[in-house]
């Protein structure tokens, strides 16, 4: 869903636990928030991040908020713009990486969000690894396309390194027969071969 992975990078930057009651969650969210960004922002990014985090603010005394509500890309705007300010108030103080898992299976939203992130913080010590299949290339061409992004292709491992992983995993339980036939099997698939190891290991192997 929208927003899903931004969501739980936040939760995860902020110690948000999915189920704490909802004034915990406000507090860790407005902590976070206040330890770097200015005064002068601090209540409004926290009433906007708090919109995809579960901590949800009330708003008669904010109009942009209420505004917002009503508007799905005013929200949207207003959440992207936020979680920039965030971000550049935490480059203040260091450097931060964010890493993302499987980004294949990530929402657009969160993307095109960290893709305006890293041109608008160009100039700030700020590092996002990403790691996904190569169907992101369709998925996210346009993240691809940014000319502050370096891609790596991770190649298939080669038989010697498939048999020292082999081999450390099962150690004596590993044979000749048995490595060979794995790494016949895994082909240098990395996934492949730790499931093949595993099985193997639980006395599944043949």
């Amino acid at each position: 869903s929208a927003l899903s992975m931004l969501a739980e990078l936040l939760r995860g930057a902020c110690g948000i636990r999915v189920g704490e009651p909802l004034d915990v969650r406000r507090d860790k969210l407005r902590h976070s928030v206040n330890t770097h960004v200015p005064v002068s922002h601090q209540k409004q990014v926290t009433e906007f991040l708090g919109e995809i985090v579960g901590a949800h603010f009330p708003d008669e005394d904010n109009i942009q908020l209420r505004a917002a509500r009503q508007d799905a890309q005013i929200m949207s705007d207003q959440i992207r713009a936020a979680f920039i300010e965030f971000l550049r108030a935490a480059c203040e103080a260091g450097p931060v990486c964010l890493l993302l898992d499987d980004l294949h299976w990530g929402d657009s939203a969160t993307v095109k969000i960290l893709g305006s992130a890293l041109g608008e913080l160009a100039d700030k010590p700020f590092f996002l690894l990403a790691l996904g299949r190569p169907e992101v290339d369709d998925l996210f061409p346009w993240l691809l396309a940014s000319r502050r992004l370096e891609t790596k292709r991770v190649l298939q491992l080669g038989k010697k390194a498939s048999e020292q992983l082999i081999k450390h995993v099962l150690g004596a339980r590993a044979g000749a027969d048995t490595i060979e036939r794995i790494v016949r099997l895994a082909d240098g698939n990395a996934f492949y071969l730790e499931e093949l190891i595993r099985a193997t290991a639980e006395g599944k192997g043949v």
